[in-house]
């Protein structure tokens, strides 16, 4: 796996049982995210991820969710 410029990075994965999740297999993994401690936040209709980054202050991306 990557790490991002920071040397950091979020993983993201899927599980059947909501109550039975365990190690991240690459079978439940969703995405990788070069990104630290992210939030998915909304406003206003909008959606964002927000990453520490750098603990410089908070950085915000706008998301667009496709079916």
């Amino acid at each position: 796996m990557s790490r991002g410029a920071s040397g950091v990075e979020t993983l993201s994965g899927f599980f059947v049982l909501p109550k039975n999740f365990g190690v991240l297999k690459d079978e439940n993994l969703l995405a990788e995210l070069p990104i630290w401690a992210p939030e998915i936040i909304q406003e206003d209709g909008l959606w964002f991820i927000s990453d520490l980054g750098d603990f410089q202050g908070v950085m915000l991306a706008k998301l667009k969710w496709e079916e």
